[in-house]
Formats: C-alpha cells, structure tokens, sequence
C-alpha cells in the first residue's frame, strides 16, 4: 500500500512538472512572437535575416531600417514578417527631387512586387516606407525608373496591381538592394 502511495505521489509529480514545462514553453514562444529579444534566435518561423546592404555610395545610401516595431534593423538581424512589417528604409542621397525611385521586392522564384508609395525624396535625403517583405522575398531592391517607368508603376497603384511580374521597366536600374535570407 505504501508503494503505490509513493507510485501515485510520484506520477502526480511528474504530471505537475510537465504542466509547468508547458506553460514556460508556451511563455517562451509568447515572448519571441511579441517582443522577439531575448529570445529571437530561438523563434524561426517568419523571420527574413538582413545578409546583405548594397547602396550606391554615394549617389543612393541605405542608413536606416527601422521595423513596425520601431526595431534598428542591420545587417545579421532578423525580422519577422508576419509582425516586423511594414518597415521603413532612409538614407541620403544625391538625386534631385524630381528623379523617381521605387521600391520592388523580388521572390525566389524571380517575381517582383511593386512597394507603395514610392520612395520619397527631399533635402537630400531619402524615405521609403510601407516595404512589405512577405514570405519567400529575396531582395528589396531600390529601382531608379525614367518618366514612362514612372508612370507604368503609377498605372500599377491605380490600378491596384499588387500581384508578380517578371520585368522591370525598360530603362530602369537597380540602384541599390538588401539582399534577405
């Protein structure tokens, strides 16, 4: 009688000891999707990872990444793009105004997708807000356009185009990029 007292006493314990894990997992991952620090490298799922930053020095210079949860994003830093988007990219430049630059985010199967608005320049300085890096993005790429290429992407946003297409304008170029894993 006593043994099965001591068997039930320990089995209630390892019931208890189990429920405790749970709810600390279950804390855990309730940590890493709202605050992501200090637990972000466990937390993979819907991360991009930042490998690579190519600006055009010192034409067209990416300075600033900033996440949806006002988080200073570089280069090995992680976002997650169910919750750290849209973000907002800035830097400075040497264009004029009147030069129109887009954002387009390329997919690993090639597809690009035209970002919204396009990017904003003044006094030097460059913003481009409201990137939407989604799942299997590659590239954000900065894409400098004549006043048809302009227009054609303007036709895009009228027309609420957002879905893939393979071409850039033609006469456009890619002025600098940020290359996601």
């Amino acid at each position: 009688m006593k043994e099965s007292k001591a068997s039930q006493s320990k089995s209630r314990l390892s019931a208890i000891i189990g429920i405790i894990a749970g709810i600390i997992a279950i804390l855990v991952g309730l940590q890493n999707l709202f605050t992501g620090w200090p637990f972000e490298v466990l937390w993979i799922i819907d991360n991009h990872k930042i490998v690579d930053i190519s600006s055009g020095k010192p034409e067209f210079e990416i300075k600033t990444i900033i996440s949806n949860s006002s988080k200073a994003l570089s280069i090995g830093n992680k976002f997650n793009y169910s919750s750290d988007i849209p973000l907002l990219i800035a830097g400075s430049t040497e264009y004029d105004e009147n030069i129109n630059i887009w954002v387009v985010c390329q997919d690993i199967y090639a597809g690009l997708y035209l970002q919204q608005p396009k990017v904003k320049i003044e006094d030097k300085s460059w913003t481009a807000s409201n990137i939407r890096p989604l799942k299997d993005m590659l590239r954000i790429m900065f894409v400098l356009v004549d006043d048809e290429g302009n227009q054609l992407f303007v036709r895009k946003t009228e027309r609420k185009e957002w879905g893939r297409f393979f071409e850039l304008p033609a006469n456009s170029r890619t002025i600098a990029f940020i290359k996601l894993k």
